[in-house]
């Protein structure tokens, strides 16, 4: 028989909204767009309700509707048509979460809840979700992963700062990992979820308590945990998000394979460095499974099928381009001559003391490298020490320059236009009363922050004053320290057993 269905006219305050209900978020200026439309027609569609299970017989709970029952509220209405339906809580759950939150309005983090109290239910799984609402499998499942964000980050998805995407990556991260990917590296002036907006290196609250942030590019989040995330196997969900890798490692346990870590990257990052675990960087390995190696943004591939050998293991990439992959690699780097023939050659070579010309060359080409190095390094830490003086230098340059040359400075990034007011507000300039005030005050900060972040493009910030302002930074970074003096060789006269060992 058929459960009993009445259409009713209900009093407003014999509604009562639903605990169960997933939906928790309501836009304020939608909902009174909808009060407004009440107190004009009146409730078009009716709600459904049923007897409340902890009331009086006259108590009802909404079970889908409960936006216009608060529109109603809202317009003060006295009654609300209803159609009254006797079901059991796990056919309420059903209809809350399987029909109202396909609505185009729900947030999908309601959404995740609700399939996850639908779960938790005990009489569906991830399959019958992804039947019942006409989705695959997968989008059920990073939807429940959703309800793993730590608060922070659920925090600015609910708030419309991030999208779906970058949600979904970093619930796939432990909630260690979210935190550090949200809130930054600690050697490190900006994070992985965000970029600095409107010039700043550093996000910052605005005039508005707003962070003065946006989110980079799914895309670049995602190459940004690649990078700084470490891939831990025994961690991970293999089976649902990295299906290949789960069958590579299940068979290398069936055929009794060593697993080792690698990275496609030439040295690992101090982040993603596991106590305890060797991780084979890409000058240590080589593919081994028949297979080509792709191309990467640092990694030439040769086009040509990897070679087969012995002595392969399984290598999980755990860091960099392909983090997740698993394949067979070879790293016996002493015995394997399939793949590391030529190396043991010139291992052999330079251990009998059969040094070429090719190996001198590239010898002294390395030193010069690494004096080069050496030499920019000293003076990005003279141009730091210097920053102070040569503010308050460019600051009087600026004071004493032409109305058209601070403009076309100005003018030279147009990207800044719109953030000219806020920097002004913040910069320490005095009182700002004519548009030459602001003219100077912004090229004035906008040098500022050229000089802050500027030491590893010092050069050019250099030219920059010179050829603007004509300021000598060079003069005011030896003001502040001095160059070394290089050591003069002295010239003496040879010893007699020199000339006569040179003749």
């Amino acid at each position: 028989m058929a459960p009993e269905t009445l259409v009713r006219d209900v009093p407003v305050e014999r509604l009562h909204p639903s605990s169960s209900n997933p939906r928790k978020t309501f836009d304020p200026a939608s909902l009174e767009e909808l009060a407004a439309s009440v107190r004009e027609k009146g409730i078009l569609e009716p709600l459904l309700v049923r007897s409340h299970p902890n009331g009086t017989p006259d108590d009802f709970e909404v079970v889908a509707g409960e936006r216009r029952y608060r529109a109603a509220v809202a317009a003060e209405q006295e009654t609300v048509p209803c159609i009254v339906k006797q079901l059991t809580d796990l056919e309420v759950l059903e209809i809350q979460t399987i029909e109202n939150l396909q609505r185009d309005d729900v947030h999908p983090l309601e959404e995740a809840e609700g399939y996850a109290a639908l779960m938790k239910a005990g009489k569906y799984d991830e399959a019958r979700i992804a039947e019942k609402i006409g989705k695959t499998k997968q989008y059920v499942y990073d939807r429940l992963q959703l309800v793993q964000l730590i608060p922070e980050v659920r925090q600015v998805f609910l708030d419309g700062e991030i999208g779906v995407g970058h949600a979904v990556l970093l619930s796939r991260l432990k909630p260690p990992e979210q935190k550090e990917v949200v809130g930054g590296r600690k050697d490190a002036t900006f994070s992985g979820l965000w970029r600095p907006n409107q010039g700043h290196m550093q996000p910052r609250l605005g005039k508005d308590g707003r962070r003065n942030r946006a989110p980079v590019t799914v895309r670049e989040l995602q190459t940004y945990i690649d990078d700084y995330v470490r891939f831990r196997p025994e961690q991970t969900d293999l089976l649902n998000l990295f299906p290949e890798t789960f069958e590579a490692l299940g068979q290398a346990k069936e055929d009794e394979i060593k697993v080792v870590h690698i990275t496609r990257d030439y040295q690992l990052k101090p982040q993603t460095r596991m106590k305890g675990q060797r991780t084979y960087t890409v000058r240590s390995w080589k593919r081994a499974d028949g297979k080509v190696e792709p191309k990467r943004h640092n990694w030439e591939a040769t086009g040509k099928p990897s070679k087969k050998c012995e002595h392969s293991v399984m290598g999980v990439v755990v860091t960099g381009p392909g983090r997740g992959e698993a394949f067979l690699v070879c790293t016996a780097k002493k015995k394997c001559t399939v793949h590391w023939k030529s190396e043991m050659d010139e291992r052999k070579r330079r251990a009998s003391g059969q040094a070429t010309k090719a190996d001198q060359t590239e010898a002294g080409r390395r030193a010069a490298r690494e004096a080069e190095w050496a030499r920019q390094e000293e003076e990005r830490q003279r141009f730091r020490s210097a920053v102070p003086l040569i503010q308050e230098e460019m600051e009087k340059a600026v004071k004493a320059a032409p109305i058209l040359t601070l403009a076309a400075i100005l003018l030279r990034d147009r990207t800044n236009r719109g953030a000219v007011k806020a920097k002004l507000e913040e910069g320490p300039f005095g009182e700002i009363k004519t548009a030459e005030d602001a003219l100077r005050a912004a090229v004035a900060l906008d040098y500022r922050d050229d000089l802050q972040h500027g030491a590893w493009n010092h050069e050019r910030v250099t030219k920059d004053l010179k050829a603007n302002l004509g300021l000598n930074v060079r003069k005011v970074v030896d003001q502040v320290t001095p160059r070394p003096k290089k050591a003069r060789k002295k010239k003496g006269k040879k010893a007699p057993e020199q000339k006569a060992s040179e003749a």
